[in-house]
This record gives structure tokens, sequence and C-alpha cells, in this order.
């Protein structure tokens, strides 16, 4: 019973860091369009 503890344990760890890294990944995309967005309104001078 130990072990499929351990298993799980190491199951829900390796959930969290795909999870965080996942929400890392959206936030740089998003940025990244943000950035991108700024960039477009800059070149057409509207902000």
């Amino acid at each position: 019973m130990d072990a499929f503890i351990g298993f799980v344990n190491t199951l829900a760890m390796l959930a969290i860091q795909a999870f965080a890294l996942f929400v890392q990944f959206l936030l740089a995309i998003f940025t990244f369009i943000l950035v991108f967005l700024q960039g477009i309104a800059h070149a057409l001078h509207i902000g």
C-alpha cells in the first residue's frame, strides 16, 4: 500500500509541475500577443 501511495504522490507532483509549466506557457503566449498587438498599433499610429 505504501508503494501505491508513493506512486500517487509522484503522479500528483508531476501533474502540478506540468500544470505550472502550462500556466507559464499560456502567460508567455498572452504577453507575446499583447506586445505584438502594441507593435501593430504603433506601426499604424493608433496608440
